[in-house]
Order: structure tokens, then sequence, then C-alpha cells
């Protein structure tokens, strides 16, 4: 079960979902470091989630998106969109 979930990911999806995570502590006014600092994650992984060097859970968004004050909702709805768009080429 979890191999055809890996293989329907789409090329490029983590990174995008990374780069949605760096707007929105962007947006937040928060380094790093302070978002580390709020949601428990250490910086490193906060760095690696931002490049797409780790996969992002769920829950973890819903983490991220609650200590920078962020709508899941929208966040959600952006990072489905972007994927979708992606999938298209």
């Amino acid at each position: 079960m979890q191999k055809q979930i890996k293989d329907r990911a789409i090329p490029g999806e983590d990174k995008l979902i990374g780069h949605k995570i760096k707007i929105i502590r962007s947006l937040a006014g928060m380094t790093q470091g302070r978002l580390a600092e709020v949601s428990g994650f250490a910086q490193k992984t906060i760095s690696d989630m931002e490049v797409g060097r780790r996969r992002v859970s769920a829950v973890e968004l819903l983490i991220l998106c609650y200590h920078t004050q962020q709508d899941i909702e929208i966040s959600l709805k952006e990072i489905m969109y972007l994927t979708t768009s992606i999938g298209e080429d």
C-alpha cells in the first residue's frame, strides 16, 4: 500500500510544499529558528521541509499553519492546485 502511494507522488511536490512553508513562515515574520522554537520541530527539520529534502505530513503542516497563524484550508487548497497543475504537464 505504501509503495502505491509513493509511486503516485508528483515529481517536485515536496519542493512545492516546502516553498509554501517558507512563504507562510515569512508572512508570519518568523525565522526558521523562531518557527522551530514555537512548533517544537528542530531548525534543521524546518530547513529540510522548506527545501523539499523532507516530506511533510498533514499533521506537520497543520502544526506549522497553527504556529504561523495561517489558514490550513487555504494552504491545502494552494498546495493541491500547484501539485495538480504540475501533474498535468
